[in-house]
């Protein structure tokens, strides 16, 4: 079944709605994504929304940088903080840690000034405790999962099955991932009252391990066009580009995308042997380029019209984020106390805008590097 035809059909009767003064924030992770695994630099990919979104209506962020694995990335994104002083770990399934439970998160921050917040897919910032949960750190709705991977047809992990809704198990497994979040994002948007400012966070699955697509995708590329894992690949990026089309033709219908500012980004680079990070040296699990320069880019109406189909050279980290969106929305950003490292990041409007292109940051650490093999650290 394609993706877009899970729409309720009352979503078509929605009529345009009031625009908010506060501009709704979209945030799209995609999960192991190589720099080259898109349409707009590899034409063998189809992924036709995001070069659209990127190349006509957006403004590609070609220095853009995450840490060099996933969960650091995640928790530098929601907490505004570099990974080093967030955390530089990935939790394991069995691990009895969590994000920093100090450090106030964007969700949270963004409720304060009215915004309804939603989160649909991978969390891996802690779950061994109700209060790391999603919906304790500042997320009115959360569907998905908690851990780092899992099966994306079965939702299983080791021994169990790790999908949920808020803080109950979601009885929905058993389909690939995305046709649930589909339906979820569905729901959000259907109910959502334009009115109130939006936040939505989308951390999908794809294109992360393990490599599995349905069909429908997999019969965009040819059988004998490339060996498997990549084709497989490839079709996990498609998926990724048509759930986030669902998103966007939702704002569009609804009337919110003229006052959306929509981030899309990798979490880290491409893994080894599978993803391409083409022509940067490095993938996943490494400081080199290819891992931690992501393939990124922002649309949506809020961006000035004179930006949109452009390059950027700025640099922006992950972290940033938090900074600008607490200033579109019209928060104080700061997040300093006890217990905690003060927020990093930096407001790159002025980047997105072109009224300053160069970093505020005088420089962009990517991470703390430990040498185990000689029991010290650089």
């Amino acid at each position: 079944m394609a993706l877009f035809k899970l729409v309720f059909l009352s979503f078509f009767a929605i009529a345009a709605a009031t625009v908010n003064a506060k501009p709704n924030l979209v945030f799209v992770l995609v999960d192991d994504w190589g720099f080259a695994d898109v349409s707009f630099r590899n034409p063998a990919i189809s992924s036709p929304h995001f070069e659209s979104l990127a190349t006509k209506e957006g403004l590609i962020l070609d220095r853009h940088y995450v840490f060099k694995y996933c969960s650091p990335s995640r928790a530098s994104f929601l907490t505004g903080r570099f990974p080093h002083h967030a955390h530089q770990w990935n939790p394991p399934q069995s691990g009895l840690v969590g994000a920093n439970i100090n450090m106030t998160m964007i969700p949270a921050k963004l409720k304060t000034a009215g915004y309804k917040t939603h989160m649909v897919g991978k969390w891996h910032e802690g779950f061994y405790l109700k209060k790391f949960l999603p919906i304790n750190r500042g997320f009115d709705t959360m569907s998905g999962f908690l851990g780092g991977g899992e099966d994306h047809m079965t939702q299983e992990i080791i021994c169990a099955v790790d999908y949920w809704k808020n803080d109950a198990i979601d009885t929905r497994n058993g389909t690939y991932d995305d046709y649930t979040y589909v339906e979820d994002l569905s729901k959000i948007l259907t109910n959502h009252d334009p009115s109130d400012p939006f936040f939505l966070y989308l951390p999908l699955h794809n294109v992360h391990a393990p490599l599995q697509a349905p069909d429908e995708f997999l019969n965009l590329y040819p059988v004998n066009s490339t060996c498997s894992d990549r084709r497989t690949i490839q079709a996990m990026v498609s998926v990724a580009d048509n759930v986030t089309g669902f998103v966007v033709k939702m704002l569009k219908d609804k009337g919110m995308w003229d006052n959306t500012l929509i981030v899309v980004s990798a979490d880290n680079g491409g893994a080894p042997c599978e993803g391409s990070n083409y022509p940067l040296k490095g993938s996943k699990m490494t400081f080199y380029e290819g891992g931690v320069r992501s393939l990124a880019f922002v649309s949506g109406g809020l961006l000035p019209s004179d930006r949109r189909g452009k390059k950027t050279e700025g640099f922006i980290h992950i972290a940033d984020w938090y900074t600008t969106f607490c200033q579109l929305a019209g928060v104080d950003s700061d997040d300093s106390g006890a217990g905690k490292f003060p927020v990093d990041g930096m407001n790159v409007w002025p980047i997105l805008t072109g009224e300053n292109e160069k970093t505020q940051h005088e420089q962009i650490p990517l991470g703390y590097h430990f040498d185990f093999s000689s029991n010290s650290n650089t």
